[in-house]
């Protein structure tokens, strides 16, 4: 631990493992102040030392790393305006909301899924109306993470129950799940068959089991209990992603 803590924080920021982590963390809880130190990488010209200062920033819970991290919203490197993006999502500062909003129009995907995921951690109303459009987003990832955000937002409404409901077919099963999910978080179960369509006939055992513990997972949302004896089934699962699943959906069903 000696010869860690000799290293700079250049030295940590160069490959952020966990224990870079921890040291990191460590050194900024001992003296606040060094958080400016990690701060300047945000305008390093090496990309690595943006995308691993902007990743870093996020848990300190330092609110002199708001402005910088919504300058980095604007990198010229997707990768950088990602963590940015979801570092913010962390920090949770009012500020961030419609640097995170004009974000969601990014032209990288994976920015556009950082900031909709960031945006749900917020429960602020101004987010509400441009999450709902990007269900409409070309990339499925993106609708996915509109979907979450939607349920983490717990804003209700019509408008929002009958534009999730209009993606219960939406072409790609994952998407249909988290769309499934939403409603179930809404107290709604127009979900339930889609869910259902995934386990049912005895094969929870058998296909993709992380599509599977997706479904797992809306249909504890859901809260059916007509779901029960196939959670019980995907809890004695030996893949541990899908088993976890199935004990939290039977949880809420409890």
């Amino acid at each position: 631990m000696h010869r860690e803590k000799e290293k700079t924080i250049k030295d940590f920021l160069k490959e952020l493992t966990i224990e870079n982590r921890e040291n990191l963390t460590e050194i900024i809880v001992a003296d606040p102040e060094k958080v400016q130190e990690v701060i300047e990488f945000l305008s390093d010209k090496k990309e690595d030392l943006r995308i691993n200062a902007a990743s870093i920033l996020g848990q300190f819970g330092d609110v002199r790393t708001v402005d910088p991290l919504i300058r980095a919203l604007s990198d010229k490197k997707k990768t950088v305006r990602r963590e940015a993006a979801d570092s913010l999502g962390e920090l949770q500062d009012e500020k961030a909301v419609e640097p995170l909003i004009k974000a969601l129009k990014d032209k990288d995907a994976g920015v556009r899924m950082f900031a909709a995921r960031a945006l749900g951690n917020f429960g602020d109303k101004r987010a509400l109306d441009p999450i709902l459009k990007l269900l409409e987003d070309n990339d499925e990832g993106v609708r996915q993470w509109a979907c979450d955000s939607l349920g983490e937002l717990g804003i209700y409404s019509q408008d929002v129950i009958e534009a999730l409901k209009r993606h219960l077919e939406d072409k790609d099963k994952r998407t249909r799940l988290c769309v499934a999910k939403a409603l179930g978080r809404f107290g709604d179960k127009s979900g339930f068959e889609v869910a259902m369509e995934i386990l049912e006939g005895g094969r929870v055992r058998k296909g993709d089991v992380f599509l599977k513990a997706h479904a797992v997972e809306a249909l504890g949302y859901i809260g059916d209990l007509g779901a029960k004896p196939l959670l019980t089934e995907a809890k004695e699962s030996s893949n541990s992603f899908l088993r976890q699943a199935a004990i939290k959906a039977l949880e809420r069903l409890e």
